[in-house]
Parts: structure tokens; sequence; C-alpha cells
């Protein structure tokens, strides 16, 4: 284990590194952590994903809910959300429910574009709901055409 080996190696060093210390953590414990700094260090983090921070944090509260959901193996496709995230100003079209799956993968995919612009993820979700041509994409609130608009239509990859 990573801990064990930087122990062995740094064993004049009492704590270990933050980012070392935070892997070890649970997502729910992570989110509760960002709720209780200080509102500056909150928008300080908030702003890498152009997002306020009170916007960021009900982000990572909801996003703790559905993974205990998805953790329990519960159904999520057409499940009203227990938390409901809010919605940045640019969302609040009037199209996007913020109780269903929708909002969720607009979440995560926004998340991604920040910090793993090359990750597939928006073409595996894609992929999977076009392997259930039944899926009731509208239980799920995706608006029509959601895979031609932002921030699905922009490319994956830096710059």
């Amino acid at each position: 284990m990573f801990i064990r080996h930087y122990r062995a190696k740094y064993h004049f060093e009492p704590y270990l590194p933050i980012w070392m210390a935070t892997e070890i953590l649970s997502f729910g414990v992570l989110s509760r952590m960002y709720a209780a700094l200080r509102k500056n260090l909150r928008k300080k983090i908030a702003d890498r994903f152009a997002q306020p921070q009170s916007v960021f944090v009900g982000w990572l509260h909801a996003l703790t809910a559905i993974r205990n959901v998805c953790a329990h193996h519960s159904r999520l496709w057409n499940r009203e959300l227990s938390v409901k995230p809010m919605l940045p100003s640019a969302w609040n079209s009037g199209q996007i429910d913020n109780g269903r799956f929708y909002v969720v993968a607009l979440i995560i995919q926004t998340l991604l574009m920040e910090i793993a612009p090359d990750s597939e993820w928006k073409i595996k979700l894609k992929a999977a709901i076009d392997s259930y041509p039944s899926a009731d994409l509208q239980a799920m609130k995706f608006p029509l055409g959601w895979y031609s608009a932002q921030p699905w239509s922009q490319p994956s990859g830096p710059g």
C-alpha cells in the first residue's frame, strides 16, 4: 500500500501529504470537508470549475448521494433525486430538471471537461444509451438533441 511505502521511506515526516490523505477518504467525507472550508477557499476551488461555490458545494453533495445509489446497486435511471443539485444560472433555461439523471450526467461531464479533458466518458454514455433504444430518455429528463448541445458537442482533448 502506498501509505506503508511512504512511512517506510519518509519515517521522519509525521504527517501524510494532503493528496495522499485524500486518496483514502470517502467521497462523502471529501464533500463534507469542502462544505466546511472557509468560503474564500471554497470559492478558489469552485472557480477552477467556473462555478459559484454555492453551486459547487451542492454538486458535491448531490454526487455523494448518487454515488451511494450506485454503490448499493439501486435503480438510478428514472429515480427522483433525493439531493437536487443547484443549477448554475447559465443552465436555468427551463430545459434542465435538477431532479433526474440528466443533470447528474451534465455535472459529471462538466467536471470531466476540466479535470480529464481526454475522458471518453461522454462517448461511452452515448454508446450505452444508444445500445438500449427502448431506454426512456424522457424519464431521465434528457432534452431533445442533448448530444449536439454543450457540453456534449464540445470536442474532447486539450485546447
